[in-house]
């Protein structure tokens, strides 16, 4: 009776599951969900019981083909998911009498009663019939649900009216419909304007034991990377290193020093490094090239062994491009090693395909591997400029992104930030965050 793809709808299009013990900052909304390109909010439709109305671009309330509305009902009063939707779906059955409905089943592993159902009225009181879906989820005091619906000529009870355009535009709302408990929850997210304009909180002891290594560990990562990209260039013009030849084994380490300082080397020779260059940059940014015939210090060889060591467990990249390199671990014991996408496109930065490794003192062996995002993600500023104010030149509003794999920023958002010369909004799960000028602040959203 119904197409088999609304059985595969119901094993995949659940929303993520959160912390419910996570405390977020004041602001949240109750419930959210994937924004919707199609959709748009109905103004002055709020209230105790109607948390949210959308209709399609263009259509008048009063004269809808498709409807979005999400419902709020004491938690005292309903039991479980399927009183829920009785209490929505009654008043359907009593205006159809041909009505009927289909639960749709929780995915593999997950327990409890099914919390969407898929319904049909094929003739309604009101004219023409109706089909849609409705979700149902339980806050600590209230159940929220969504209901999404259709109008549609009559049909007959054998056919589902709901066309493949309806699947593509619903499913993404009703499966990530949830509750707001982290910011990064779709749809849960403070408004623009308010994260932009928000003040920072006071640190605590333990903020600043917990945000001071990023910090300094983000703006070592921009040293590094502005050292090593001046000396590239210094280095090919002054014929030192040939662009076109690569070696498997070979590698750069950037050491900074103080100010603009620091010197470049540029090796080759695995389990025996050999130096094919070496630029120095002094305080002011003046280069000049060493001699090849410099001993490698015992501290660049380390670095040198500890990237190797990295790049050889294969970490995921985004893009073609790399960067990489190599710190010291806060306790002097081991080598933080990074291996960065990054984008051959000017003006993009690259959030995502970022790895951190941890390597032991004797370049023996991995601690720890963690990627710095889920996914592949990169903002491209320029065109960010042009749409905020129509020009190319100025800073654009401060981009926004999600964080899922902690609950404070990363090193790399502080490192794209200074390269960029943009400020950076960072949601985690339980806060809000402003990186800029190498420094972290968690907002106060009110």
């Amino acid at each position: 009776m119904y197409p088999t793809r609304w059985f595969v709808v119901a094993c995949c299009f659940l929303g993520a599951t959160v912390d419910p013990a996570i405390a977020l900052d004041s602001g949240a909304r109750p419930v959210g969900w994937r924004p919707s390109a199609d959709f748009v909010e109905v103004p002055g439709r709020h209230g105790d019981t109607v948390v949210a109305e959308l209709h399609l671009k263009g259509e008048r309330p009063d004269d809808w083909r498709e409807r979005v509305r999400v419902l709020r009902m004491p938690r005292a009063s309903v039991a479980s998911p399927a009183e829920a939707h009785a209490t929505v779906l009654d008043a359907m059955r009593s205006a159809c009498p041909a009505y009927h409905d289909l639960p749709i089943p929780k995915p593999e592993g997950e327990i409890g009663p099914p919390d969407i159902v898929l319904w049909f009225c094929p003739k309604h009181a009101e004219g023409g019939g109706r089909a849609g879906f409705v979700r149902a989820i339980a806050a600590d005091d209230a159940w929220f649900l969504m209901l999404v619906e259709g109008r549609y000529a009559n049909f007959s009870r054998k056919h589902n009216p709901i066309t493949s355009q309806q699947e593509q535009r619903w499913v993404p709302l009703i499966g990530t419909f949830s509750l707001c408990e982290a910011w990064t929850t779709p749809g849960c997210a403070p408004d623009a304007a308010a994260l932009m304009t928000a003040g920072a909180r006071l640190r605590s002891e333990v903020d600043e034991a917990e945000i001071a290594p990023i910090e300094a560990r983000g703006v070592e990562l921009f040293q590094q990377d502005q050292l090593a990209w001046h000396a590239t260039d210094f280095a090919i013009e002054n014929k030192a290193i040939d662009p076109t030849q690569s070696r498997p084994d070979g590698a750069f380490v950037a050491v900074p020093g103080t100010g603009k300082s620091g010197i470049s080397y540029f090796l080759f020779g695995g389990a025996k490094p050999e130096l094919a260059a070496a630029v120095s940059t002094d305080a002011e940014g003046r280069m000049s090239m060493l001699a090849r015939d410099l001993p490698i210090p015992e501290d660049v060889r380390a670095r040198y062994e500890a990237l190797l060591l990295a790049r050889a467990q294969n970490p995921v990249l985004c893009e073609r491009a790399v960067n990489s390199a190599v710190l010291r671990t806060e306790d002097g014991n081991g080598w933080w090693v990074y291996v960065m996408s990054a984008s051959s496109q000017a003006g993009v930065m690259v959030l995502g395909g970022h790895t951190r490794f941890r390597i032991d003192g004797e370049r023996k062996q991995v601690q720890s591997t963690e990627r710095s995002a889920k996914s592949c993600i990169a903002l491209d500023l320029a065109q960010m400029r042009k749409l905020s104010d129509g020009s190319a030149g100025d800073r654009p509003l401060n981009p926004v992104v999600s964080h899922l794999v902690s609950d404070t920023p990363w090193e790399t958002h502080v490192f794209q930030s200074l390269t960029f010369d943009t400020p950076l909004l960072v949601l985690t799960r339980r806060a809000a965050w402003r990186i800029d000028g190498g420094r972290i602040a968690r907002l106060d959203i009110d």
